[in-house]
């Protein structure tokens, strides 16, 4: 079946009430974003913000917020750096940021097309806007 992943925005205490054994995307503003997991989060924030994927490895374990199990779901707390950067990005920064972010290769590894992810990207920023916004955070939930 693959890697289900769904991006979505809520408040911390409300993702304390969430059941995540189900995609919180039925019921929040969301992204459905199959495939995305810590490391591709991660190669984007390197895209938007210069740092280097090495930069980030020992706070990977950090990012999961909540877990189901050990064998998931996860939830997966956005950077928020990353996500009022894409919150600020205009249109052109965001579609090359989606070109960059196609170009990587867990996602050249994941079969990702380059128009599918640019369109993917596009819809994660109008969802940081949201957040931003709303003051809420921006997650991953991830499903084996």
């Amino acid at each position: 079946m693959g890697l289900l992943s769904d991006l979505f925005i809520t408040t911390p205490p409300e993702l304390q009430s969430l059941d995540i054994r189900q995609s919180p995307a039925q019921s929040l503003p969301s992204v459905r974003a199959r495939r995305i997991e810590v490391v591709k989060l991660v190669q984007l924030q390197c895209i938007m913000d210069g740092s280097s994927f090495n930069d980030h490895l020992n706070s990977l374990g950090d990012m999961i917020v909540r877990s189901a199990s050990d064998d998931g779901p996860w939830v997966v707390l956005v950077p928020n750096a990353l996500t009022r950067a894409l919150a600020e990005a205009d249109r052109s920064q965001v579609e090359e940021m989606g070109r960059l972010w196609a170009s990587t290769e867990e996602w050249l590894l994941d079969g990702g097309r380059e128009e599918e992810i640019i369109s993917l990207i596009k819809e994660i920023a109008t969802l940081a806007r949201k957040a931003v916004a709303g003051g809420q955070n921006l997650y991953c939930w991830i499903s084996l």
